[in-house]
């Protein structure tokens, strides 16, 4: 199962921090995908998982 994943912030994309962010993408990653919008939705980080059609 191929997921892409399209990362969306509100505000100024420059005034987000790198290494905080880096963490919460790690996080995400270590999701399992048939929880992945709950997980998504728990950490707020404003990521969608969509998931292709092959």
């Amino acid at each position: 199962m191929e997921f892409n994943k399209i990362e969306i912030f509100s505000g100024n994309l420059h005034t987000r921090n790198s290494a905080k962010f880096d963490v919460i993408q790690q996080e995400i990653d270590n999701i399992e995908m048939m929880h992945w919008h709950a997980a998504a939705e728990q950490i707020g980080c404003g990521v969608l998982f969509i998931r292709l059609a092959v």
